[in-house]
C-alpha cells in the first residue's frame, strides 16, 4: 500500500496540472469543512443560546441546563463567542478535523499525530484537575454549565452584589 502511494505521488508530481488540481481540490475540501463547521457552531452554539437566554442550546433547554459565568451572572455575548468560536469550534472541532484530514491525505507529520492524540488527553486532564470540572471552552470563557432549576442566575454583577449584601444582612 505504501509502495502504491509513493508511486501515485511520484506520478502526480510529474504531471504539474494534475498536482495543481489535486491541491486545489484538497484546499476546497478544507474550505467546505471549515465553513460548515463554523456556520453550524455559530447558529447552534452562539445564536440559539443568545435567543433562548441563559446560554441554552436546544438540548440544554430540554434537560434544564444553562451556561453562566463562573460567578453566577448570566454569560455575555462576548463570553459565549469565546466559548463557542475559540473553544468549541476551533480547539475542540476544527483543529482535530484538520489534523485528521492532513493525516488521511498524507500531508501530516508526526507532530500532527501527537497533537491529535494530545488534545483529548489535555481535555481529560483539564476536566479532572479543574475545580469546577470544566472543559477547555468553559475555562477560556470563564463559564460553567449549571442545573437551571437549582441555580439562581443574576442578570448583572450589581444584582449579584445586592443579593450577597442581602444575605449578609440576614445572617447578621
Amino acid at each position: 500500500l505504501e509502495k502504491a502511494l509513493n508511486e501515485a505521488n511520484a506520478e502526480l508530481q510529474k504531471d504539474g496540472e494534475a498536482a495543481y488540481y489535486y491541491t486545489r481540490s484538497l484546499n476546497l475540501s478544507l474550505i467546505i469543512i471549515i465553513s460548515g463547521v463554523l456556520l453550524s457552531h455559530i447558529i447552534l452554539e452562539l445564536v440559539v443560546p443568545m435567543l433562548l437566554k441563559n446560554g441554552q442550546t436546544i438540548g440544554k433547554k430540554v434537560f434544564g441546563i444553562a451556561i453562566i459565568r463562573s460567578d453566577g451572572v448570566k454569560a455575555s455575548f462576548f463570553q459565549m463567542f469565546i466559548r463557542t468560536i475559540l473553544g468549541k469550534c476551533t480547539i475542540e472541532t476544527l483543529i482535530p478535523a484538520m489534523l485528521i484530514f492532513t493525516i488521511i491525505f498524507n500531508q501530516g507529520s508526526l507532530f500532527d499525530l501527537i497533537l491529535l492524540i494530545g488534545l483529548p488527553i489535555a481535555q481529560i486532564i483539564i476536566y479532572f484537575v479543574s475545580r469546577d470540572k470544566t472543559l477547555i471552552h468553559d475555562l477560556m470563557a470563564q463559564t460553567v454549565a449549571v442545573d437551571l432549576a437549582s441555580q439562581k442566575i443574576f442578570e448583572s454583577a450589581e444584582e449579584l452584589l445586592e443579593y450577597k449584601k442581602k444575605i449578609q444582612a440576614e445572617i447578621a
